[in-house]
């Protein structure tokens, strides 16, 4: 984001908040609409859930939502959550491949316990 000129901007004091995500990215997403609007047009949500309730906040003040030129936001988010494909329009998310990120771990920790440090860092 930064090597395009942009700057992030976190939005948000999530401390007193629970695993209520699609609250969490509908009241979010709704104060900043109320405070002025949003400093560009892309927001990045941690997870898939939460992409879920910005964009229904963003639907109910009136935003169009999706990828062509007449939106007024993108949303993109990480997970790859089943219900991901049923918003409309479909959320843009990730999957990660948690079984060869696991995997990897585990052989790094093994390898720190019977290699040097040197030989390990090198591998990471």
């Amino acid at each position: 984001v930064q090597r395009l000129g942009h700057e992030p901007v976190i939005i948000g004091n999530t401390e007193d908040y629970t695993w209520d995500f699609e609250r969490i990215g509908y009241e979010q997403m709704e104060k900043m609409l109320g405070n002025g609007g949003l400093p560009g047009k892309t927001i990045l949500c941690a997870n898939d859930r939460l992409a879920f309730g910005v964009m229904a906040a963003a639907y109910s003040q009136g935003r169009k939502v999706g990828r062509r030129g007449d939106c007024d936001l993108r949303v993109a988010a990480h997970d790859d959550h089943p219900l991901s494909r049923y918003t409309c329009p479909a959320l843009t998310t990730m999957a990660q491949d948690f079984a060869s990120m696991a995997g990897r771990s585990v052989e790094t920790l093994l390898a720190l316990l019977d290699e040097d440090d040197a030989a390990v860092a090198h591998k990471v």
